[in-house]
């Protein structure tokens, strides 16, 4: 009698943008993690964005009929209008157009897929309630975190009062989404208790971010006397990359003609090059098509934010490339680093000159090799076998799928 071989793993992903798209920490993410499960299932992909993708096999893109193009950005007054309907940001961006949950609820049952995989939190609510029990949300970071680090550090009053509250309603729409979902993944411990302090018990899995890391690169050295080279990368329509660049700016004055600071990444510019225009050791590139020559062409990192909660890719890739790494706590935060062990900590413009005297003493060898190994230890390749595995979990156990302690 001939087997009948088992119906293959059909996984549909839902996202504000295409998981080809590498130009930005939760881009990356979302497309390494899912490398794995495209060899083994059938994938099809839902991407509300139109304005800044082409239409690609296997990726179905939302149509005109569902409504205007959502680019991906939440404007001030996204902000504003979901505060005063008592929304969360997250719940509220893509979650109140009809006609977007009605496109996202066709396809899925066209597809009938065993797993469902939200991409962030803004997609929860386009995913029908009966689906939701087969749904992995992968969260990036707990918004509601970031968004009291944003609300502590606003000097504007209005900014700061549409802060606070939308924390509370952040946290309360956290609160919901780890109730309703099979499984919810977080980038760090950090993160899971937080969810976890708010909902005990729930399924909340730690899937850390990752590298490939180069085992080509070397550690790049400045000659005696020559300035050294600093590279900020990061997304620049970011509001927490450009505070961490005016903060760079400050430090600079610190140490007048010590430091070249090339400034890269994708997004809206105009900010940044306000930035870079005022000072003669900013050298502004915008984005690049591949991070790993500028990686090996500077001699650190500079990460100095104050607030986000971003996906410390840029700090990960850092580490798998041997360039050092000087920045805040809140900059490593989540990767498992360690100040003075694996990266040069610097909360203001002293601890910024020190730092860059650490880089040229013989014992920051030892710094770059300990981060080189923290990166060995968080591959893109092993984080999507465990990707593969949750789905797998999933669609064997639809509701809680059995990983609460995982992590």
């Amino acid at each position: 009698m001939t087997e009948t071989a088992a119906p293959r793993l059909r996984v549909l992903t839902l996202s504000w943008y295409a998981p080809d798209r590498m130009d930005a920490g939760e881009l990356i993410r979302f497309g390494r993690l899912l490398a794995r499960p495209r060899e083994s299932a059938d994938v099809r992909s839902l991407v509300v964005d139109r304005e800044t993708i082409e239409s690609q096999g296997g990726t179905h893109i939302v149509p005109p009929v569902a409504g205007r193009s959502y680019g991906y950005r939440v404007r001030s007054l996204d902000y504003a209008i979901a505060t005063l309907r008592g929304q969360a940001i997250e719940s509220y961006r893509l979650g109140h157009s009809a006609r977007l949950r009605s496109w996202v609820a066709s396809e899925i049952a066209a597809f009938q897929p065993d797993v469902v995989w939200a991409n962030q939190p803004f997609v929860w609510d386009l995913i029908p309630k009966e689906w939701k029990r087969k749904a992995i949300l992968d969260t990036h970071n707990v918004n509601s975190d970031r968004l009291r680090r944003i609300a502590e550090s606003t000097s504007n009053r209005s900014g700061r009062v549409v802060a606070r509250i939308q924390t509370f309603l952040t946290a309360r729409f956290e609160r919901r989404y780890v109730a309703e979902a099979s499984v919810t993944l977080v980038v760090s411990p950090e993160d899971r208790d937080s969810l976890l302090a708010k909902s005990p018990g729930a399924a909340v899995l730690v899937l850390a971010n990752g590298v490939e890391p180069d085992h080509g690169a070397k550690r790049s050295i400045a000659a005696v006397g020559a300035p050294r080279k600093l590279l900020f990368l990061g997304s620049l329509g970011y509001s927490a990359n450009i505070s961490a660049l005016e903060r760079v700016a400050a430090w600079l004055e610190e140490v007048p003609g010590a430091v070249t600071v090339t400034v890269a990444g994708s997004g809206d510019p105009r900010r940044a090059m306000e930035i870079c225009a005022g000072n003669p050791a900013f050298r502004f590139v915008g984005r690049l098509k591949s991070v790993r020559p500028a990686l090996r062409d500077h001699h650190a990192l500079i990460a100095p934010h104050s607030q986000g909660g971003g996906s410390r890719i840029k700090v990960l890739e850092a580490f798998g490339h041997r360039l050092p790494v000087i920045g805040t706590a809140v900059a490593v935060e989540g990767t498992g680093a360690r100040p003075n062990v694996h990266y040069f900590r610097a909360e203001d413009g002293r601890g910024f000159s020190h730092a860059l005297e650490a880089l040229a003493d013989r014992s920051a060898e030892d710094v770059v090799e300990a981060a080189w190994d923290l990166a060995l230890a968080a591959t893109w390749s092993s984080l999507s076998e465990d990707a593969l595995e949750a789905i797998v979990r999933v669609r064997e156990e639809p509701t809680r799928a059995g990983l609460a302690d995982a992590g």
